[in-house]
């Protein structure tokens, strides 16, 4: 089972999973892991304003309205996401992603990117786990 409680509040009901971001800095590879909030009321990946600062990134004419209580965040090209998926190899998207101008709140991942992987989740809040596939 891929999806879980986060690491840091086991009793949560959220299904999170553990993944990454890719892209570069400064011209060579980097990879940043994180701990994604699988949301299936976003539209749009959202990362920590700590994880995006380690990346190259072009911000596109986009902004995207958090729920966690801040302004507008800005939303960039040239990064990839990545998670794993049950059955196959792990899944990467390149899509428009955001980047928030603190670390309030989790690193999202919206059904956009499941959506461009072909892929389905299924979360049993009560047991706390599920699964991508």
């Amino acid at each position: 089972m891929s999806l879980g409680p986060p690491q840091r509040k086991p009793g949560e009901l959220r299904p999170h999973v553990a993944g990454c971001v890719r892209g570069t800095q400064r011209g060579q590879p980097a990879v940043v892991q994180v701990e994604w909030l699988v949301d299936s009321g976003s539209d749009v990946a959202a990362v920590w304003q700590s994880v995006g600062k380690n990346f190259d990134r072009m911000r596109i004419a986009a902004s995207a309205s958090p729920t966690t209580g801040q302004g507008a965040i800005g939303v960039y090209i040239g990064l990839e996401i990545e998670f794993p998926v049950d059955g196959r190899s792990d899944a990467r998207v390149r899509r428009p992603i955001a980047i928030k101008s603190n670390d309030a709140g989790g690193n999202i991942l919206s059904m956009a990117e499941l959506s461009a992987a072909d892929v389905e989740m299924i979360w049993n809040p009560r047991q706390r786990h599920g699964m991508l596939h």
